[in-house]
């Protein structure tokens, strides 16, 4: 995402001519129309992407969980925030027709800390952000408790510098936490 968009739209359009099946250059499709914030053509895409991985069977709910997180990611990061309602409700209720919401469970944990490691040194208000549409627009489908906690420490530890952060996490939290961001419980 901090290339070249639209070489990369003009490479998976072309993957997908060679293979129209193919579920990475369809999902990686949808990655870069969230950056673009052309959210109608990533909804488009989207049920495309979708459908194509869980053809894979088994390997496919990897490729969801993997290109989903991509995908949140990218609509956190670059998108626009008005729009993140309408993507993420429309997105979980297809994974929930498909019945493979619990992919975006194992996905959920991936984007967070994508998003804590890009905006550790700044970028505070987009973390607030995705604190608020978790809550509205993902807890309808599934508990988002633990990322929501997860971000608001982060602000606390990275934002605020606050020494004592991370001991509001408990102790596994705290554990995961310091070892996906690569810290020590004292720093």
């Amino acid at each position: 995402m901090r290339g070249d968009i639209q070489g990369a739209l003009a490479d998976y359009s072309a993957a997908l001519e060679a293979d129209p099946a193919a579920a990475c250059p369809r999902f990686n499709t949808v990655t870069v129309r969230l950056a673009m914030g052309d959210l109608e053509g990533a909804a488009d895409e989207y049920p495309r992407a979708l459908d194509a991985a869980l053809h894979l069977g088994q390997n496919g709910e990897g490729v969801i969980v993997e290109c989903l997180s991509e995908n949140w990611e990218a609509l956190f990061a670059c998108g626009h925030q008005p729009h993140w309602s309408r993507f993420l409700e429309s997105s979980l209720r297809l994974l929930q027709e498909r019945s493979v919401l619990h992919c975006a469970e194992r996905a959920l944990p991936l984007t967070v800390f994508a998003l804590i490691r890009r905006f550790r040194t700044g970028g505070f208000g987009r973390m607030e952000q995705v604190i608020e549409h978790l809550g509205r627009d993902v807890a309808p489908f599934m508990d988002v408790s633990v990322a929501q906690r997860f971000l608001q420490v982060a602000i606390a530890h990275f934002k605020e510098h606050d020494p004592k952060a991370l001991l509001r996490l408990p102790r596994e939290e705290r554990r995961v936490f310091t070892r996906e961001l690569g810290l020590t419980e004292g720093t």
